[in-house]
C-alpha cells in the first residue's frame, strides 16, 4: 500500500481531496459533477479518517470556501468582460457596416458584385482565422471553468456537512 499523503503537504483542500480520497471515491478529475454514491462515499471516507480531526476539517472548510469565493469572485468578472467585450464587437460591426456603406456624390447604379467582394474578402481574410482561435479558447476556457466551479462546489457542501457533523 503506498503511503499517504500528508495533510499539510497540499496548498488547497481540493488538491488534498483529489490526491488522496479521489481514486477510491471517483472524483479523481477536480471537474464536472460528483455522484452521488461517489458523494456519499467520501463524506463516510471523510468522516472515518481519525487523522482529520475538528480542527482539519475547519481548516479543509475554510480553504475550500476560499476556492469558492475565489470562483464566484471571476464569475463577476468574466461577466464584466464579456459585457466590454460584446460592446466592443458591436461597435466593430457598426464600423464595418458605416465603413462599406460610401457616399456616393456623383449619383449611379452601384455594382453590388463589387460591394459583396468586398465584405467576402474581410470574411476570408485572417481576421476569420484570429476570431475562430479565440472562440475555441474561450469555449476551453469557459468548459474548464464551469465543470472546475461545478466540484468545487460540490466538494465544498461535502467538507461542510462533514464538519457539521463530526463538531456535534
Amino acid at each position: 500500500m503506498e503511503k499517504r499523503s500528508e495533510f499539510k503537504d497540499f496548498d488547497a483542500t481540493s488538491g488534498f481531496i483529489r490526491k488522496v480520497y479521489g481514486k477510491e471515491c471517483g472524483c479523481r478529475s477536480g471537474l464536472g459533477y460528483i455522484s452521488l454514491g461517489s458523494s456519499e462515499k467520501l463524506k463516510e471516507k471523510l468522516f472515518n479518517d481519525k487523522e482529520l480531526d475538528v480542527s482539519k476539517l475547519e481548516s479543509m472548510k475554510n480553504t475550500i470556501n476560499a476556492q469558492l469565493d475565489l470562483y464566484k469572485a471571476l464569475s463577476f468578472v468574466s461577466t464584466l468582460l464579456a459585457t466590454i467585450f460584446t460592446t466592443i464587437m458591436g461597435l466593430l460591426n457598426l464600423m464595418l457596416t458605416l465603413a462599406f456603406k460610401t457616399i456616393d456624390f456623383n449619383p449611379k447604379k452601384p455594382d453590388p458584385n463589387k460591394y459583396m467582394d468586398a465584405v467576402g474578402d474581410i470574411f476570408s481574410g485572417p481576421v476569420v482565422d484570429v476570431f475562430f482561435v479565440m472562440l475555441v479558447a474561450i469555449y476551453v476556457a469557459v468548459f474548464f471553468y464551469v465543470f472546475r466551479f461545478k466540484w468545487i462546489s460540490q466538494v465544498n457542501y461535502i467538507v461542510e456537512s462533514v464538519y457539521q457533523k463530526k463538531r456535534r
